[in-house]
């Protein structure tokens, strides 16, 4: 009867654990998404009509922010993106296979395919969530990674509010590392000129 009685209270407590820490994540995640509003966002023109636009984005949030993603475009090489990033492509139309390679140790969809027509441009979202794993004791935590194609509305409304190119967050870091230096001191140190009588051009006058 005790061991139940123990089983009973340790599920509570990972339970009620789990809550609070989910609670925290989502509470800080949304303080993330208000930080660093993106410029308004807009589409890039398709300039070869045979070909179509594809938006890869990941939103910001806490869970597995230190967690970068490599993406693979069939079989070209994969290219890396950080949470609160998006990255832009221009396709040949037809199907293409997108992966993640670097997800294997989590959970979630690594791999879709993707039917571009042309002159189109399609968007897919970077998912990512984090969760206790259940049990009577304590369990690493389940990480989650997965591939999820979304409107044109979402994803516009969703990118102008969180997400940068890589381009514009590098321009962006330098900007502010300029305003933050501090101005150079000018140092005037000794002129003649100080030392002339300022009425001594009305001597002759």
């Amino acid at each position: 009867m005790d061991t139940d009685n123990t089983t009973v209270a340790a599920r509570l407590y990972f339970f009620l654990l789990s809550l609070v820490f989910i609670s925290a994540l989502s509470a800080c995640s949304g303080a993330i998404k208000t930080a660093q509003p993106a410029a308004t966002f807009h589409i890039n023109s398709i300039q070869n009509k045979t070909s179509a636009g594809l938006y890869i984005y990941r939103p910001p949030t806490m869970a597995n922010r230190f967690y970068s993603v490599q993406i693979a475009i069939d079989h070209s090489a994969p290219f890396q993106l950080d949470t609160g990033q998006r990255h832009y492509l221009q396709l040949p139309t037809g199907t293409h296979q997108i992966h993640l390679t670097n997800a294997d140790n989590f959970t979630g969809k690594h791999q879709i395919h993707l039917t571009m027509t042309p002159g189109k441009t399609f968007f897919v979202r970077i998912g990512t969530s984090l969760n206790m794993a259940p049990g009577n004791t304590y369990q690493p935590y389940k990480r989650s990674f997965s591939l999820q194609p979304v409107s044109k509305k979402t994803a516009v409304e969703q990118i102008n509010q969180c997400c940068f190119s890589k381009k514009s967050q590098k321009k962006l870091a330098q900007e502010k590392e300029q305003q933050e230096q501090p101005s150079p001191k000018t140092d005037v140190g000794f002129s003649i000129e100080k030392t002339n009588d300022p009425f001594s051009q009305n001597k002759n006058r």
